[in-house]
């Protein structure tokens, strides 16, 4: 099963000069729990970000991570991450071992899966970002899905500074075309 996380503000920003545009406790650690001692898929700015915010010397412990990048790199100190250069090859191989494989970011890695996703977690944060240097999701994303559950969160809840709802999107088998 592949999945995807994402987090994106009213008008589908899902960063901000490489960084969150945000901080949502209660969202982390929803991403901790739904990606904990299983597989996660990053594109290579993606890893780059959480590697700046990391403060032990491996990022996202407890998980299998694989980081999608145009150039192969050499071996990275303190991380145990696998840098893949050859994306389909890679998803086949993924599929046969029968594991869920979470997507994690950015938006090109996020298009790139978008026609494999089984589940999609969004958390839509409510709040319009009009900054430079932003990244969207692609365009008609939720496109071929449907909405199965909604929980809302409300800003005072653990420190949070903005409302926001945690969905949870699946494929529509039955539909050509679901638009949120």
């Amino acid at each position: 099963m592949i999945t995807c996380i994402v987090a994106a503000s009213a008008n589908d920003v899902i960063g901000v000069d490489n960084q969150l545009p945000w901080r949502l406790s209660t969202d982390l650690k929803r991403f901790k729990e739904l990606t904990l001692n299983s597989t996660v898929v990053m594109g290579r700015r993606t890893f780059d970000s959480i590697l700046a915010i990391t403060k032990g010397p491996e990022i996202l412990p407890n998980r299998t991570k694989y980081v999608i990048t145009n150039t192969l790199l050499p071996r990275m100190e303190n991380t145990t991450a696998i840098f893949v250069t050859d994306p389909d090859k890679f998803v086949s191989r993924l599929e046969q071992k029968h594991e869920t494989i979470h997507v994690i970011g950015g938006a090109k890695i996020y298009e790139m899966f978008k026609a494999r996703y089984d589940v999609i977690h969004l958390t839509r944060v409510h709040v319009e970002i009009s900054e430079d240097l932003q990244t969207v999701l692609p365009p008609d994303f939720l496109v071929g899905y449907k909405r199965d559950s909604i929980v809302s969160n409300l800003i005072d809840q653990n420190n949070n500074n903005y409302n926001y709802d945690f969905e949870i999107w699946t494929r529509n088998l039955h539909a050509q075309s679901i638009a949120p």
